[in-house]
């Protein structure tokens, strides 16, 4: 509902005695509510910075894990075959010769 022309004179005319009256009072009145939305602005800031540290460390928490995981197996796929109680299991028979393949021919660089 919107104010008649009587009723916003008569607050411009309180408006201005405050302002007369009691200088500081009307400052505070002015920029109230300014002290509050700079406050909200300041923590929507910080948590944001705070959810964007939490997702970096998470991040890099993760890469650490796959990384370790990637060498773990990794390194399982080059040990040597363990023994077990009974033997030695290994992917080679037994009393074979190792596969040792005969060396590449050299090639001679043209002239």
């Amino acid at each position: 509902m919107a104010l008649s022309m009587d009723e916003q004179r008569i607050l411009a005319e309180i408006e201005q005695q405050i302002t007369r009256d009691d200088p500081s009072l009307a400052t505070r009145l002015t920029t109230f509510g300014l002290r509050r939305r700079r406050a909200d602005r300041d923590e929507r800031r910080r948590a944001l910075v705070r959810v964007t540290a939490l997702v970096m460390i998470a991040v890099f928490v993760i890469g650490i894990l796959v990384a370790v995981y990637a060498a773990v197996l990794n390194s399982s796929r080059h040990r040597p075959a363990q023994t077990t109680g009974r033997g030695t299991t290994s992917a080679a028979p037994v009393n074979t010769e190792p596969n040792i393949r005969a060396p590449l021919p050299q090639h001679e660089p043209s002239r």
